[in-house]
């Protein structure tokens, strides 16, 4: 799912790309790939263009622009020109369905950036560990094995009421939810209406960056996570991010 728009052509040929049959799970890769809407289509280039950053089919604009329905790009400014296609490229253009590009590609392409950051940091890394218990499973040289979802949410109040720590397979010491750091920005109160509604004490909220700063502190120090993880509740822990 890291790839939202593929030629009618790839589709047919990723089994094999992907070094592996795919059995019953190839049939239904013609049930979430879909030819492109015409929405997306430049009408006078005759052409599709996808976000350089999600990778996704960007909207032509009545005004001559470019628009992402990914809220993340579209919120950081300028939507980037990625790839370029014909309408007729490889047999056609093929869209994984809203549904799946909204809650699977997306917070997949948030939790592959961390994950890659992550391992530079030293961390240890295992995307979508139990066949996608949850998002990430963390482990550092001196102590905790984390549990990581991405959730880019606008709604504080609805993440909260969702929250629910995972599956306990495979293990884990500490659940964590991942926002983008701008959600901080755009709305102070964001981890202070989502204790509100929440019903459990996991998982924990934190933002991208405040993981982050984490790990280079840990993988620097040493220190064991639960010694230097205390803070108000509603707060990031003071000392910790």
């Amino acid at each position: 799912m890291r790839r939202p728009v593929l030629t009618h052509r790839e589709l047919a040929t990723l089994p094999a790309a992907a070094g592996s049959d795919l059995g019953s799970l190839g049939d239904l890769l013609y049930d979430v790939y879909q030819p492109a809407p015409a929405g997306h289509l430049d009408r006078e280039r005759r052409s599709y263009v996808s976000c350089k950053r999600c990778h996704g089919l960007l909207h032509p604009t009545t005004g001559g622009g470019l628009w992402c329905e990914q809220r993340r790009c579209h919120e950081a400014g300028t939507v980037r020109r990625g790839r370029e296609y014909r309408a007729d490229e490889g047999g056609g253009v093929q869209l994984l369905i809203r549904p799946l590009r909204q809650w699977v590609s997306a917070p997949g392409l948030m939790e592959k950036r961390l994950a890659d950051q992550l391992t530079d940091i030293g961390a240890e890394v295992e995307l979508w560990p139990g066949f996608g218990a949850y998002g990430m499973r963390v482990r550092f040289p001196s102590g905790p094995t984390l549990a990581v979802d991405c959730k880019d949410w606008t709604s504080p109040a609805l993440l909260g009421r969702r929250a629910a720590p995972p599956p306990p397979d495979p293990p884990y010491d500490r659940c964590l939810w991942v926002i983008p750091a701008g959600r901080l920005r755009d709305h102070p109160g964001f981890r202070a209406v989502f204790e509100r509604y929440r019903p459990s004490a996991s998982p924990e909220l934190v933002t991208d960056r405040e993981l982050l700063l984490t790990a280079r502190r840990l993988v620097a120090a040493g220190r064991p996570y639960e010694d230097i993880n205390a803070g108000a509740p509603g707060e990031a822990p003071e000392g910790l991010f």
